[in-house]
């Protein structure tokens, strides 16, 4: 039984956490330079705190369903020596999971990059792993 902090956080209609621990940081919006030739996912990178951020537009990567809202913020993920932004809707919370709770996800959509899935009473967390989802980016 490991219990661990997921900042959960809203994505289109979906609801989708991180490990916390995993995150480097949160930061507002802050202007993006397109990449010429990058894939569609990839928004571009910008200057957060000084360091080059690749933006990575989390609503393509992830096919939700578009809601006409263009706020974000950026989660700061840090793997494999270099900053990457994972671009969500909003921040909803922080809670306690233990990770025997959570189920394993389907073949689909997200496979290959959910660490598995967490059944609350409001709704369905999607539980990103943050090194399988990386590694999805380098194999495609």
């Amino acid at each position: 039984m490991q219990n661990i902090q997921v900042l959960t956080l809203k994505l289109g209609t979906q609801t989708f956490g991180i490990d916390a621990s995993k995150i480097h940081s949160i930061c507002p919006p802050s202007p993006i330079s397109k990449i010429p030739l990058s894939p569609s996912y990839i928004a571009g990178c910008s200057n957060i705190k000084g360091n080059i951020v690749t933006m990575i537009d989390m609503q393509e990567k992830m096919k939700t369903l578009q809601t006409g809202n263009e706020n974000y913020l950026s989660i700061i993920i840090k793997y494999d020596g270099d900053l990457y932004s994972l671009m969500f809707n909003a921040v909803l919370d922080v809670m306690s999971i233990n990770t025997n709770n959570l189920e394993k996800s389907d073949e689909g959509l997200y496979e290959g990059v959910l660490k598995g899935v967490y059944l609350n009473a409001q709704t369905p967390i999607m539980i990103i792993d943050p090194n399988l989802f990386f590694r999805s980016l380098i194999d495609c």
